[in-house]
């Protein structure tokens, strides 16, 4: 077995029968961003110091992205080109950190940036838990 859990999800599943039943379409192009969690951290936990060798097969591309072209594909088919873009976004933030404490400078993003974003997730929680729309105040 492979474990491509996505491949049999109920949103890949459906829009998958969609396409195929003509219902929304041709799809001429998609989009697919990946962003994985607990990855570039300072530290590596040692149940993932595989993952710094190519010979393991187990990185970034492997495990991740190779999830979601999996359900990509499963939804749209094989695919018949490509544009690709990679990048680490985990160094930049160091860097800037580390040239802020260096200079007396401000970090971006502040922990205003951080409040924010708890503040939504809570929303998402609140609004997943009683099915009804939440709303949002402007912070300023």
């Amino acid at each position: 077995m492979v474990g491509l859990q996505g491949v049999r999800s109920r949103g890949a599943l459906q829009a998958k029968g969609l396409i195929a039943q003509g219902r929304i379409g041709r799809v001429l192009s998609a989009s697919l961003s990946v962003r994985l969690s607990g990855f570039g951290n300072a530290t590596l936990p040692r149940t993932r110091l595989h993952t710094l060798t190519p010979e393991s097969g187990t990185n970034l591309l492997t495990v991740g992205a190779g999830h979601a072209l999996a359900t990509l594909t499963t939804v749209l088919g094989p695919l018949g080109s490509l544009s690709a873009a990679s990048g680490t976004r985990v160094a930049a933030m160091y860097n800037a950190l580390a040239t802020a404490i260096t200079t007396g400078g401000r970090v971006s993003p502040g922990f205003g940036a951080g409040l924010a974003t708890h503040r939504l997730l809570a929303g998402i929680e609140r609004s997943a838990q009683t099915g009804s729309r939440v709303e949002f105040s402007d912070p300023s």
